[in-house]
């Protein structure tokens, strides 16, 4: 426990007053101890004097009437009946006290009663010689008072010699104190101190030179080899600086050719992206214009043309291919425009199942060519939704795409392939209304331990998912992406063998505080992405 007073003092303040204290409190128990031995010679002194008194009293002629003398050197003596000291002792307190203990059972056998009190600047004693029965009943008392100024002197002479030795006592012992420890700890702790001190203001070039020969050098010494190691781990330390600081140019420079490279791979795949989404658009018109005429032509021959067919298969080939192609530009432009936060949010009001179906009926004529069924199933209840409608429905057509694309014509269940698109209202994690959209398939499955790996860029699976299909693996990751920004929630239930179903939870209403943030983050990383360039 700190004192306040005493944690605010410097070390030779708190050993003085400490030693002191405690100095103070055993000559004070010393001259006690001295003062109650002198009281108690005192005393017997004079309960001696008291009874040589009585004795030469007793010894006294009687007079006429058989009485003894009332007075004896300097003593007053009055022989007295228990009644007579009876009445009076309550004039008289101690001829009181003297009854009390006279009938106290527990000093029935005491014979004498000796009392001491002050009588102005006198010593005052009172004897009493008690006779008792053959009962131990006090029947008769002999008191025998006196007053001592030399007794009284002499108590007060050596009380004053007893406190006047204390005094000199403590000043000696204190002085002594002070120069032994002055000498032995005061002046090296000053010392530490001081080059403490001078260390801290940086000069450490400086040591500790006490020859005390004590545990205050062994600290010195050891101190100084404290400073010396530190100096020597500085050094080290300044070199690995040194070193780290060219290891750091070299991985700036380093950063800034990733930097560049990066740059560059952007620029590229932007202007290349743009580049070629108008040829691919124009064959992709004409492999479907050409498509048509040679089903036509099919259809007029009756389908028995072998050269038509090929033709005709050649076509569907080219056509697939542009279209997978023309997928993979798009998907690396909106990776990209999702990368520099320029993804722009605009929100409408969005009847969900009026989406839903105008996606199943673009995507129903590449299921039925795969011989799969696509069906929607529209729960009743369905509100409509605060959302922006574009990116909406890129999420659902990337999940209906996958599932069409990587369901067979035969499911799992050994069912013919189907994909179902389900719509529902349920309530989300915080008890708040959503609107979810499933797609379902009966496919091979996803394992557990794959499905984290499915929605992260350019990740396809062997298992299940071949990679005959193609792609590069980046749908499923725009869709978390923007249903992230459209403060939707995507899941995944599914397992080998038994189908997948992929659902999205669109809000009822977007948060405009979690809209800001994404813009503001948006904005952000655009300005960041422009800084780079």
């Amino acid at each position: 426990m700190r004192l306040p007073l005493i944690g605010e003092l410097n070390l030779a303040s708190k050993l003085l007053g400490l030693f002191g204290l405690a100095t103070t409190g055993v000559v004070v128990l010393a001259l006690l101890l001295l003062f109650s031995r002198m009281q108690h010679l005192v005393r017997s002194g004079q309960l001696e004097a008291a009874r040589v008194l009585y004795d030469a009293w007793v010894l006294l002629p009687l007079d006429a009437d058989e009485h003894r003398p009332g007075q004896i050197g300097d003593a007053a003596i009055a022989p007295l009946t228990t009644d007579e000291i009876r009445d009076l002792a309550g004039e008289d307190w101690r001829l009181a006290e003297i009854l009390r203990r006279a009938e106290n059972p527990d000093h029935a056998e005491d014979t004498e009663v000796f009392l001491s009190d002050w009588e102005n600047w006198a010593r005052r004693y009172t004897y009493a010689r008690i006779e008792r029965d053959e009962n131990l009943r006090p029947t008769r008392f002999v008191v025998l008072t006196r007053t001592s100024e030399q007794a009284a002197g002499e108590m007060a002479v050596n009380s004053l010699f007893l406190l006047s030795a204390g005094l000199l006592v403590l000043a000696v012992a204190l002085v002594v104190f002070w120069i032994i420890t002055s000498r032995l700890i005061l002046k090296p702790v000053k010392a530490l101190k001081l080059w403490a001190e001078s260390v801290g203001d940086g000069n450490t070039d400086e040591r500790c030179d006490l020859t005390t020969g004590d545990e205050f050098q062994q600290l010195a010494e050891t101190f100084n080899a404290t400073l010396d190691e530190l100096e020597e781990r500085e050094r080290t330390l300044r070199s690995i600086n040194i070193a780290m600081d060219v290891r750091l140019n070299e991985l700036a420079e380093v950063n800034e050719a990733l930097d560049k490279a990066a740059r560059l791979k952007s620029e590229f795949l932007a202007g290349v992206s743009h580049e070629l989404r108008t040829p691919l658009n124009s064959i992709i018109g004409f492999a479907e214009l050409l498509l048509d005429i040679a089903r036509q032509e099919v259809r007029r021959t009756g389908g028995d043309d072998e050269d038509l067919i090929r033709r005709m298969r050649y076509l569907e080939n080219i056509t697939d291919a542009a279209r997978g192609l023309l997928e993979l530009i798009e998907g690396l432009l909106e990776m990209a425009r999702l990368e520099a936060g320029r993804t722009e949010i605009q929100l409408e009001k969005v009847n969900p199942e009026d989406a839903c179906r105008g996606l199943v009926g673009m995507i129903e004529p590449q299921a039925r060519r795969k011989g799969i069924t696509v069906e929607l199933d529209a729960r009743p209840g369905v509100p409509l939704i605060e959302t922006d409608p574009r990116k909406m429905r890129q999420i659902i057509f990337n999940l209906v795409s996958n599932a069409v694309k990587f369901t067979p014509e035969t499911g799992s269940d050994g069912k013919p392939g189907r994909v179902t698109v389900r719509l529902e209202r349920v309530a989300g994690e915080d008890g708040e209304p959503r609107v979810r959209v499933s797609v379902i398939d009966n496919g091979p499955g996803i394992a557990p331990e794959d499905q984290e790996a499915v929605f992260e860029r350019f990740s396809q699976l062997e298992a299940g998912h071949a990679r005959s299909h193609g792609g590069v693996g980046l749908g499923l990751a725009i869709s978390r992406e923007l249903a992230a920004l459209l403060q939707a929630e995507m899941q995944l239930v599914s397992d080998i063998g038994r189908g997948a179903m992929f659902s999205v939870l669109f809000p009822i209403t977007i948060d405009p505080d979690r809209l800001d943030e994404a813009r503001l983050e948006a904005q952000f990383r655009g300005a960041l992405s422009r800084q780079k360039s």
